[in-house]
């Protein structure tokens, strides 16, 4: 196996090597911390799509939120999807792990 997922495998679900292939502005605005990129981000993007947007992994944006524990951010998002909010909470990644799971 892979010796990077072995030893940490959140941080290979989420780190640089998986991140880059994601690529999503939402994703590389939580991962930078940019919270006014994401808020005109979440601006623009339709309430439901953004959650939706996956990177090779499964990961959404909350997954990210989660991981490098932006809790302001992940508000910001569950906030722009009101009553659907359980749906991003409840969402799994392809290991089968929810935001609150890759949390660290």
């Amino acid at each position: 196996g892979d010796p990077a997922k072995e030893e940490d495998p959140k941080a290979y679900l989420l780190e640089e090597n998986t991140f880059t292939q994601c690529g999503h502005d939402l994703a590389i605005a939580v991962r930078f911390n940019l919270e006014l990129v994401l808020t005109e981000l979440i601006s623009f993007e339709q309430r439901y799509t953004a959650m939706e947007v996956l990177d090779d992994l499964g990961n959404t944006p909350l997954h990210f939120c989660a991981y490098y524990g932006r809790r302001g951010m992940a508000s910001q998002l569950l906030s722009m999807l009101s009553e659907g909010w359980w749906r991003a909470v409840l969402a799994k990644n392809k290991e089968g792990l929810t935001p609150l799971e890759v949390a660290r």
